[in-house]
């Protein structure tokens, strides 16, 4: 656990550019939403607005289904489209233009209706982190959240209503293991402990439940020892640095900068 390197003047680079967004999910965050792959089927207006929401912060990619033409009712209700695309796959279309939002980010659209792709190419939706579904009627939605179930992907399903809309969520499950409290106060004093801290320390035999639940032991006993390896070796009696900067009321050139020191 050694600390990490300066950053380089790329990575600072996508520092500034997603300043505001690193500060709430941090760098870990940025970097499972740049490793996600999102599938929109059918790009209706509610559709390619969900798919901007995610473009703009650096999905790494995404993919939209949509055997659909564009329609002047396109143009209408949808930014994603134009008059001059009228007649043309609206997949083609609404992807040329979400691209435009963000050069980080690929995209690729298929030319097909969802009922279609499903009867021929079934595992073409097994790679995915999210599948999206607008627009789409219930005899072709239930095979698709079938599939999906089966190979573990999850499935939204949005239909908007003029200024009210609708979500339903197909997953397993999902869980957040990690929460933004307002205030924390992470000094534990492990470093230097006081009377009553350094006692307990002293009753807790490390080695005996080692040896004891060597090959089970729990997360934190494995994390614990870990930390003290590293003290007692290549830290110098030092604790590790977590290698990240908390959020702070500061102009952005100036948490940038600390960022890159």
């Amino acid at each position: 656990m050694a600390s990490p390197a300066p950053k380089s003047p790329e990575q600072s680079e996508k520092a500034k550019k997603y300043d505001r967004q690193l500060r709430l999910w941090g760098d870990h965050g940025q970097a499972a939403l740049e490793a996600g792959h999102v599938c929109l089927i059918n790009a209706t207006g509610l559709g390619t607005e969900i798919l901007k929401s995610i473009v703009l912060p650096g999905i790494g990619s995404f993919t939209i289904i949509d055997g659909a033409k564009v329609t002047e009712e396109d143009c209408c209700t949808n930014f994603f489209v134009d008059p001059e695309s009228i007649g043309k796959p609206r997949a083609e279309s609404a992807t040329q233009l979400l691209l435009e939002l963000n050069p980080d980010v690929k995209g690729d659209y298929v030319d097909e209706d969802v009922e279609h792709l499903l009867e021929n190419s079934p595992d073409f939706f097994n790679n995915f982190s999210v599948v999206i579904a607008t627009s789409l009627p219930e005899r072709k939605l239930l095979p698709l959240a079938k599939k999906l179930w089966e190979v573990g992907v999850p499935l939204l399903f949005c239909r908007s209503y003029g200024m009210a809309c609708s979500i339903r969520v197909q997953v397993p499950e999902h869980t957040v293991a990690e929460s933004h409290p307002d205030s924390i106060v992470p000094d534990l004093r492990i470093d230097r402990p006081f009377p009553g801290l350094q006692a307990h320390f002293e009753s807790v035999d490390f080695e005996s439940l080692e040896q004891k639940d060597k090959a089970h032991s729990k997360p934190f006993w494995i994390m614990a020892k870990a930390v003290r390896d590293f003290v007692e070796n290549e830290g110098g009696g030092c604790l590790p640095l977590c290698g990240t900067l908390p959020d702070m009321t500061a102009q952005t050139s100036r948490y940038v900068a600390l960022q890159q020191v």
